[in-house]
């Protein structure tokens, strides 16, 4: 379709694989999502088994802005905040492993991938490779459904709760919504290797010109 444009390299199987993902997701209407912010909500538990509402807040900006914000609250009040963000990270394997998921998030709305300097390398009948020439070691593992609409992103991740480096999986789950003429997951599926996922739903999202991390 003539309306798709992307400036990526790579094999040509590859970029037909990101183009028709592209389009099944955004039929004529494809977004950049240079920098995106994510309203995320789940349940948890606190002591004594008590639920625990959970918002986490996903903003990145290429190239290598990234903050996530989880905020739990039982029975509305406020339990704490943690914040995980690139600047001042000072444990390189942190900051690697922080790098990557900011990819993986980019790489989920699909479009960052079609920008100058991403190469795309076909792997399987229905998944290739993207990665950008300015963090070669950055590599994430797109899988597609038979139409071609994304069924999850992969890259391998540091933990540090565990001190491993394991697989992680992004998948959107419950079909597609629109949220200010942006169509994006209903839910978002974050798996460690073979461990159960954690299902968040999508409640905002805001694209933004300029981020800055620390506001």
């Amino acid at each position: 379709m003539s309306f798709f444009l992307s400036l990526a390299k790579g094999d040509l199987t590859a970029r037909n694989m990101l183009k028709e993902a592209v389009i099944a997701r955004y039929a004529t209407r494809p977004l950049p999502f240079e920098a995106l912010v994510l309203t995320l909500t789940r349940q948890g538990r606190a002591f004594l088994g008590l639920p625990v509402a959970i918002t986490t807040e996903i903003a990145y900006a290429e190239p290598d802005r990234w903050q996530r914000r989880e905020t739990r609250r039982l029975f509305g009040l406020p339990l704490g905040t943690q914040t995980e963000t690139l600047d001042g990270q000072s444990d390189p394997l942190l900051q690697e492993s922080l790098r990557r998921q900011q990819w993986a998030f980019r790489a989920l709305m699909l479009t960052p991938l079609t920008r100058e300097g991403v190469t795309l390398t076909s792997v399987a009948e229905r998944a290739f490779q993207a990665v950008h020439d300015d963090q070669p070691e950055n590599i994430a593992t797109l899988y597609l459904n038979p139409d071609y609409s994304l069924a999850a992103v992969e890259i391998e991740r540091y933990r540090l709760t565990d001190k491993r480096r394991l697989p992680y999986m992004l998948r959107p789950e419950g079909g597609f919504q629109n949220i200010d003429n942006m169509s994006l997951p209903t839910q978002i599926a974050e798996q460690w290797g073979s461990e159960s996922s954690t299902v968040y739903t999508v409640r905002g999202a805001q694209m933004v010109d300029r981020w800055q991390a620390n506001a």
